[in-house]
């Protein structure tokens, strides 16, 4: 166990900014975590939002905010708490899901208000995968008045054949008629219907509540899908996309093809999805200059 503890502190040692705290919100009746790092001062700061069912010191992120940090960019990289009390890690698929894609937005709104009392002024949203179309929805539709720009990392494209496209035919199976049942149990007032069994986003036999299920799978939602939003946001954005993107091979062509993203579109040439090591490098690189101007 002992070596266990040594090997887990090593690895988040490697992946945290030195420097950086963690920062604790207490938010409706759970605990909100970030690492949060004022390298650059606490005028401006970063905001930094991780991807689906991961946490924010997933390598992806801390990547993004130790490169910022030595850049001289204050940064604040939150967990969603998922429904769970001080939330740490990637979820833990044999939990029951309970929580929605939409709950971002409040705990994005929250922590920006956390950043406020701070003494923060001034906030550039940044969201990767997942979290880049949660980031988008909230500045195309909440907004504050701290957030003046917004970075989208690889963010997420959505339609219903692409969420069910992994699954097979008895798994599709049980999610069309488990989202069918779980749209009539919100309808009847009882969000909290549980259903067992599903694939649901990449667990398998998960645990997953009636609301949960209709939030991340409604083929009727078309703001999970990012481009989608773009024509609609009101502040300066930059989309950072991966010119090997297999978990998201049709954002870069979309991207390209939309008039209002062509002209604030960073490619990365050889990046993957998750922008490893040197990719990573070039990606803060456009960021950087982008929060500059």
């Amino acid at each position: 166990m002992k070596r266990i503890l040594a090997t887990v502190l090593l690895v988040l040692a490697a992946v945290l900014p030195a420097s950086a705290e963690e920062a604790v919100l207490p938010y409706k009746n759970l605990n909100l975590l970030a690492d949060v790092q004022f390298s650059g001062g606490k005028e401006r700061v970063v905001l930094i939002l991780h991807g689906s069912l991961s946490h924010n010191r997933m390598k992806t992120v801390a990547d993004l905010q130790k490169l910022l940090a030595a850049k001289g960019f204050s940064t604040l990289a939150p967990n969603l708490s998922l429904g769970i009390d001080r939330r740490q890690g990637a979820f833990d698929c044999a939990a029951e899901h309970r929580h929605r894609h939409t709950d971002a937005l409040d705990e994005l709104g929250a922590w920006m208000d956390w950043l406020g009392k701070q003494g923060v002024k001034d906030v550039a949203l940044l969201g990767f995968s997942r979290g880049g179309d949660q980031a988008a929805w909230f500045a195309a539709e909440k907004g504050h008045a701290l957030l003046k720009r917004l970075v989208l990392v690889g963010p997420m494209t959505w339609t219903w054949e692409s969420a069910v496209k992994p699954l097979d035919a008895r798994q599709k199976m049980m999610i069309v008629e488990s989202l069918k049942r779980a749209k009539g149990a919100v309808a009847a007032g009882r969000p909290e219907t549980l259903f067992k069994d599903l694939r649901f986003l990449h667990c398998d036999k998960a645990r997953v509540a009636a609301d949960t299920l209709v939030s991340y799978y409604d083929p009727a939602e078309t703001r999970r899908d990012t481009p989608g939003l773009l024509a609609t946001l009101k502040l300066p954005f930059l989309v950072v996309a991966a010119s090997q993107d297999q978990i998201l091979p049709d954002l870069l062509p979309r991207l390209k093809a939309m008039p209002e993203a062509r002209d604030r579109l960073a490619v990365v040439e050889g990046a993957d999805h998750f922008f490893n090591d040197i990719f990573a490098e070039e990606a803060v690189d456009a960021i950087a200059a982008f929060l500059k101007k």
